[in-house]
C-alpha cells in the first residue's frame, strides 16, 4: 500500500492506495491528469519515526546495562549515583590507594562488592552503554532523514534492537 498526495484538478487529497496513478486515472475519469507524490506522507512520517527512535533511545538508555555478568540500573538517578561513586572512589584512591570498596546493588537486588577498579569499570560500562545506544539512534535517525520510501523508514526503525 502506498501513501500519497493526489491532485485532482486543483483539489489535493492525501490517502493510501494500492493503485498507481495510471490505475487511478482509469478508475476515476476526472483524474486523468493525476499527480502522485510521496513527499507529503514522508514529511509526516519522518518526524514521527524520528520521535520513535528518540523514545527507543531513552528507553534503552534508562533500561539497564550489563557489567561483570550482572544487570545494573541506568535510570537518571542510578546513573548519577554511579558518577558520584566514581568521583568518591577517585578521591579515596588518591588519599589511600587500594582501600576503597563499596557494596553496589544490581538490578536484581543482589549485592556486589566493588573495589576502586570495579567502580571504575561500572562507570565505564555505563558510559559505553549510553554511547552505544546513542550511536544506534543517531544512525537510525540519519537513515530516516535520508529515506525516500516508507519501507526505508520502517527498516531503519527495525534496526533498533
Amino acid at each position: 500500500m502506498g501513501y500519497s498526495k493526489y491532485d485532482f484538478g486543483g483539489q489535493t487529497i492525501f490517502g493510501a492506495t494500492e493503485h498507481s496513478a495510471a490505475e487511478l486515472a482509469a478508475l476515476i475519469p476526472s483524474a486523468a491528469n493525476i499527480a502522485v507524490s510521496p513527499t507529503p506522507f514522508l514529511d509526516r512520517y519522518q518526524p514521527e519515526a524520528i520521535a520513535r527512535a528518540d523514545v527507543w533511545r531513552n528507553a534503552k538508555e534508562t533500561g539497564g546495562f550489563s557489567y561483570n555478568g550482572k544487570t545494573f540500573q541506568s535510570d537518571p538517578a542510578s546513573a548519577a549515583r554511579i558518577v558520584a561513586a566514581k568521583l568518591a572512589a577517585d578521591l579515596a584512591e588518591a588519599a589511600a590507594p587500594g582501600t576503597y570498596t563499596v557494596t553496589w546493588q544490581a538490578a536484581d537486588n543482589s549485592d556486589t562488592v566493588l573495589d576502586y577498579e570495579g567502580i571504575k569499570g561500572l562507570f565505564v560500562a555505563l558510559a559505553a552503554h549510553n554511547a552505544s545506544v546513542f550511536a544506534a539512534a543517531k544512525a537510525a535517525k540519519s537513515a530516516i532523514r535520508a529515506a525516500t520510501t516508507s519501507a526505508q523508514i520502517d527498516a531503519a526503525l527495525a534496526a533498533l534492537t
